[in-house]
């Protein structure tokens, strides 16, 4: 941070283990990927590499070897494992894994239907191979899982060699954790993390509301993933304390009697008249 400010929250340093931020790469160039590094490597613990990267003209392996060598972890995103799953290519899919020079996938099921016990044998699989990221939940609300089967992909995926679990949060951040685009489904959460700590959670967060309120009920360490690269810098100072929306967070500190103003952080809402 270019001002030294007591009394923020402390932030590891890469690598880490929690308090993680996941890009979302849909194809941007590599000009653009060397941009957003000189401005945000440093806080970038993973770029996801989705479908419309692969569609580019410039070769996957160098997009690859872009953010490695600015030690951002490429994590090849699970629609593209889907793709492949459906059509019975899932060795093709491998290949190209393992030419790009990819070590982190996710395997997830978000479109297509896969049953817990059959994606938790291709994790265990594909572990031995790979370090795995699983992603549980759908991007289609209306096929909302019950509780019952919130808890038995989780432990099953658990059990089976994930090293994180993402939960879904579809790309306008309309799956089923979020009632709204901004209500979270505080229930679904708290279902959750009954089964899996938070610090092996992941949680989708496409909206910066969404965002606010997973920092401020859990904190600058909460693991976070879909985020906009434009985004990554307002991220941060979320995280931090320094972003209007989670300015109240860190006031835990003697402020010589200086009040904030009353307001609500997730609906830009001024209370004080």
């Amino acid at each position: 941070m270019n001002l030294n400010l007591p009394n923020l929250p402390s932030r590891s340093s890469k690598p880490r283990s929690k308090g993680l931020t996941i890009i979302q790469d849909e194809g941007l160039s590599l000009r653009s990927i060397e941009e957003l590094i000189s401005t945000s490597g440093h806080i970038i613990d993973f770029a996801r590499i989705s479908s419309g990267s692969l569609c580019s003209a410039e070769p996957l392996s160098k997009r690859v070897e872009s953010y490695r060598q600015a030690g951002i972890i490429p994590l090849l995103g699970g629609i593209i494992f889907e793709a492949a799953y459906i059509r019975d290519s899932v060795d093709e899919y491998l290949q190209t894994v393992e030419a790009a020079g990819i070590d982190h996938i996710e395997i997830s099921d978000a479109v297509v239907e896969i049953h817990p016990e059959k994606k938790a044998a291709i994790i265990e699989e594909l572990s031995k191979r790979f370090t795995v990221f699983s992603k549980t939940g759908t991007k289609i609300k209306t096929m909302s899982f019950r509780h019952k089967e919130w808890k038995d992909y989780l432990l099953a995926e658990s059990a089976s060699g994930a090293k994180k679990i993402i939960i879904e949060g579809g790309e306008t951040g309309t799956s089923p954790v979020f009632s709204g685009k901004t209500e979270i489904n505080v229930n679904l959460v708290n279902h959750i993390l009954k089964f899996v700590g938070n610090d092996d959670i992941i949680w989708e967060t496409p909206l910066q509301e969404q965002q606010v309120w997973f920092i401020t009920r859990f904190g600058a360490g909460v693991n976070l993933a879909d985020i906009d690269p434009g985004q990554i810098l307002a991220l941060e100072s979320q995280r931090l304390g320094t972003h209007w929306k989670t300015f109240g967070n860190n006031i835990g500190f003697e402020t010589g009697g200086k009040k904030l103003r009353k307001t609500d952080p997730i609906f830009e809402i001024d209370f004080q008249l």
